[in-house]
């Protein structure tokens, strides 16, 4: 096994709110900041892990201008966010041997089934998660597939990319045999 990477979480272990004071900290576009100042002091000296955490949308919509204060207003937010933080490890560190994964917890109902937002049911609409994946080389830009898939997978998938080997008290399998398949 290769060097440990040199490892940092971001956005995550703030409070875990949108509402009242300090809602601005949780913000992704302070989240973002955060990353930034990290990947100033990444050496290269080991490979860097950068583990992501956009709390953003959540309710109420507090996304800043011009985005509009509605959920597809927070949505084009975090995308916005998502994208500055690729520009920045990109210019920092290269695209080149650099896996990214963007997946969520859980979906939202946006008034599906009488719940006008939220997610505390086992509603479809609750369930279906995006997963996207970016790894210049090694999947084929624009490769789309619409079949399900499991959070449990995301790390076995993450380790495989690397090389490193799947610990056998790990849950799930890799996708990346997976996603060859659909890119083929």
């Amino acid at each position: 096994m290769g060097r440990l990477p040199e490892a940092a979480g971001l956005g995550f272990q703030a409070a875990h709110s949108q509402a009242g004071p300090g809602a601005e900290e949780n913000r992704g576009d302070q989240t973002i900041v955060r990353v930034e100042e990290r990947l100033e002091r990444v050496d290269g000296s080991r490979p860097p892990l950068l583990w992501v955490h956009f709390i953003d949308p959540q309710t109420p919509d507090n996304c800043p201008e011009p985005f509009p204060q509605t959920y597809a207003g927070e949505v084009e937010f975090v995308d916005a966010m998502a994208g500055r933080l690729v520009d920045g490890w990109d210019a920092k560190l290269g695209a080149a041997d650099t896996l990214s994964v963007v997946t969520a917890d859980h979906g939202e109902h946006l008034d599906d089934h009488g719940v006008e937002r939220g997610h505390g049911t086992l509603w479809i609409t609750n369930l279906r998660t995006p997963l996207l994946t970016r790894c210049p080389g090694l999947i084929e830009t624009g490769t789309v597939g619409d079949e399900l898939t499991r959070q449990i997978d995301v790390l076995p998938t993450v380790l495989d990319y690397c090389a490193v080997p799947l610990p056998s008290d790990v849950l799930g399998m890799s996708l990346r045999q997976h996603i060859s398949t659909i890119a083929a």
